[in-house]
């Protein structure tokens, strides 16, 4: 196959997958969140053996989205309050396929300039939008969990700096025991957060 042909299929490949999804959020089905789909069934479709020869780029899409569309939790319905999750915009899933069509490493400026920039941006606007001192450290992460895990350890380093502990030269074996108050209800990830940072759940 010539580059050109690879080219072409790449194109054809992505012309499809739009398609789709401009047809799929305008469909009427998703303004609902209910999903009538079989555990086993989508087991039997999805999760079959791992097959000893591959298949072609169309074939593994069109398989997905028969398959798997029947299985989805339309988590952008108007009517979906059962979670915090964002719906999928038109823009949010443009930007998302064209950060996806990059292929960029947001890790260091050195393997993604942009990325990196933007990063800055954001954070200025997240400072702005809250009212807080320029010199805030500014951290994205990949959700709540990470988000739970990374506040509770700014907030251990704080408080134990501020009993003369240095946590990062000594270490948290001997340090003081900080107290930590939760809700009743608090999210599961925080619990999580607690056991890895070394409190425990009865911290």
């Amino acid at each position: 196959m010539t580059a050109a042909d690879t080219g072409g299929a790449t194109a054809e490949l992505l012309r499809t997958i739009s398609d789709y999804s401009a047809n799929y959020l305008q469909d009427p089905r998703t303004e609902h969140t209910g999903t009538a789909a079989d555990r086993g069934e989508l087991r039997r479709r999805l999760a079959a053996p791992l097959p000893r020869t591959g298949a072609d780029a169309e074939t593994v899409l069109e398989h997905l989205i028969a398959h798997g569309e029947p299985g989805l939790l339309h988590s952008g319905a108007p009517t979906f309050l059962g979670f915090v999750m964002g719906g999928a915009y038109p823009v949010a899933v443009a930007t998302e396929w064209l950060t996806s069509v990059w292929d960029q490493c947001g890790a260091l400026y050195a393997t993604s300039p942009t990325a990196s920039v933007v990063e800055e941006a954001v954070s200025r606007w997240l400072l702005t939008l809250f009212g807080l001192p320029a010199h805030t450290s500014v951290g994205i992460t990949t959700g709540c969990a990470m988000a739970n895990l990374t506040g509770l350890a700014a907030a251990r380093h704080q408080v134990l700096a501020g009993h003369g502990w240095d946590v990062e030269r000594d270490g948290l074996i001997g340090a003081p025991a900080p107290s930590i108050l939760v809700s009743r209800g608090c999210h599961v990830t925080v619990h999580r957060a607690l056991r890895l940072l070394g409190p425990g759940r009865a911290g």
